[in-house]
């Protein structure tokens, strides 16, 4: 492992430093204090901040509830990533020497800066997976909340334990590259990944299947004389909701498999789809909070499916 040398940066940026006219200098420091101001405010511009905001509101702040804790907890984890990521990203060129001489290359991309990897994506990822695997417990807590028999939902925390391995196995996967390699080792790298985030994906499905099996078998008997479309279903019942976020997951598999095949094909060309994986990926903790809102509107009508607060389709 070659450890990264900080000394030789700090050289080398003090060397190129003294090349820079005073309005450069007065604009990198323009950079830095725009740079602080977006880490501080990342928490409130956060994806889920305004959805986890309205999710303790109404549910008055009860820090106690399950569902809360999984939400604050999911929330802090992935912010606290963002936040990682967000400082990395003032690593905007790398300083170091190659054959003593000190050099300045523009970082066009985060394997190319190892100080930048190391912080966005070895240490980040910890807390971005991390805040995932807590939201991906919510599916079984609520489909244990509805079901007769208990003892039916064994295999769903089976597939969630496996899911959740996948993603453990992510974020050690970082790790097996040195930060000081990763861009020698770039393609090999994401070969790999993608084909871990395919088992992933699929492992995805297999538990977002079992919840819905489980659901189906819960609460079949009270929608057996219900008769309404897809929409109103998915607006009062969560297994379809459980439904809509597996078939996302499935339609992303051929997309992402494609996407790695065509990487390992033709390594020469980019074929990141960086903001599609992140689409599948965040629908069912998007699906999350559509389902709290959904289940708070319900019980909240007086002309519900039901008037009982006690009807397990709309526990909380």
């Amino acid at each position: 492992m070659i450890n990264y040398n900080f000394e030789e940066e700090k050289e080398c940026i003090d060397f190129f430093k003294g090349n820079l006219t005073k309005q450069e200098l007065n604009q990198a420091k323009i950079y830095n204090v725009r740079n602080n101001v977006y880490l501080l405010i990342k928490p409130f511009t956060s994806q889920f901040f305004y959805w986890t905001l309205l999710l303790l509101i109404l549910h008055h702040f009860n820090f106690k509830k399950s569902i809360i804790k999984i939400i604050i907890s999911h929330y802090i984890l992935r912010t606290i990533g963002d936040m990682l990521d967000s400082y990395a990203s003032r690593y905007t060129d790398y300083y170091h020497k190659v054959n003593g001489i000190c050099v300045k290359e523009p970082v066009t991309k985060v394997e190319h800066h190892p100080l930048r990897w190391f912080i966005s994506r070895q240490l980040a990822g910890i807390f971005w997976y991390s805040g995932e695997i807590v939201a991906d417990w919510y599916p079984l807590l609520r489909t244990k909340a509805i079901a007769d028999n208990q003892k039916d939902v064994w295999y769903i925390y089976l597939t969630c334990f496996i899911f959740n391995l996948s993603k453990i196995t992510m974020i050690f996967y970082h790790f097996t590259v040195d930060k000081m390699e990763i861009r020698e080792k770039e393609d090999y790298f994401y070969s790999i990944f993608w084909a871990i985030y395919l088992v992933s994906l699929c492992c995805s499905l297999l538990y977002d299947s079992s919840v819905y099996i489980a659901m189906r078998r819960a609460i079949l008997k009270d929608t057996a004389n219900i008769n309404f479309g897809f929409l109103k279903k998915f607006r009062n019942i969560s297994e379809y909701r459980i439904l809509v976020s597996a078939i996302i997951g499935l339609i992303g598999i051929p997309i992402m498999g494609t996407s790695a095949i065509l990487r390992l094909k033709y390594s020469d060309y980019d074929w990141s789809f960086e903001d599609l994986r992140i689409f599948f990926v965040n629908t069912s903790y998007y699906m999350m909070f559509i389902d709290q809102l959904m289940l708070y509107s319900i019980t909240n009508e007086e002309n519900s499916l039901s008037s009982s607060k006690n009807s397990k389709l709309f526990i909380i």
